[in-house]
């Protein structure tokens, strides 16, 4: 009469008197969480492990030097962008925690210097100030490369990503800038200033207008 016995809830034919019996089997009352970085040299994470069934688990994840945390994927807690938070485990689960490249907000290599696939070579202090190869001084306010403020050492707001740059929008002129390289010297940088449609000289090295 029931065609797949193991299904719940299930449905068949009554064709008379018929007496049906349910068969439970008892289930584990303990699940592994097992937590995965992504990519593996982005981080490290912990709390990973058996636990009793509806057990609140505290995992965390911790960027490497040049990362930072992007989020859970995978049962997802509740609060997905928060690094360490909690996991209720109610099955065997498996938890990702994704990391991005974070080239400018953290530090790396010899003597405090790194260099960044797109803003050259920089080293930050200890202040939060960054000394910039390029650009001088410069003071970067921002979690990711994707979305990046920058402050000049006279003041000025700059904003840019690892995707935009060398284009930069300039709060105090109210637009677009283009840095070249390829026409700044030792003595000048230059920038090219959408609004005006005419190039703009700076000191060397910085974000400060002649």
């Amino acid at each position: 009469l029931i065609t797949s016995p193991s299904a719940n809830p299930v449905t068949f034919n009554v064709a008379g008197d018929i007496a049906i019996e349910a068969t439970y089997a008892e289930g584990s009352t303990e699940h592994a969480l097992s937590l995965v970085a992504v990519p593996g040299s982005g981080g490290t994470v912990s709390g990973a492990g058996t636990y009793a069934h509806g057990s609140e688990v505290q995992i965390q994840a911790l960027p490497s030097v040049g990362y930072y945390f992007a989020g859970w994927s995978g049962g997802v807690p509740a609060d997905a962008k928060t690094a360490s938070t909690t996991y209720v485990l109610r099955d065997s689960t498996i938890l990702s925690a994704s990391f991005l490249l974070n080239q400018i907000t953290l530090d790396s290599g010899q003597d405090g210097w790194t260099y960044s696939t797109w803003l050259g070579f920089y080293k930050r202090e200890s202040s939060g100030w960054v000394f910039s190869l390029s650009h001088g001084w410069i003071y970067p306010v921002g979690d990711s490369d994707e979305s990046i403020y920058f402050q000049s050492d006279s003041g000025d707001w700059f904003w840019t990503s690892s995707s935009r740059y060398p284009y930069l929008y300039s709060y105090d002129r109210n637009g677009w800038m283009y840095y070249s390289s390829d026409d700044s010297t030792p003595e000048s940088t230059y920038f090219f200033d959408y609004g005006s449609n005419d190039w703009v000289v700076f000191e060397p090295i910085s974000f400060t207008p002649r």
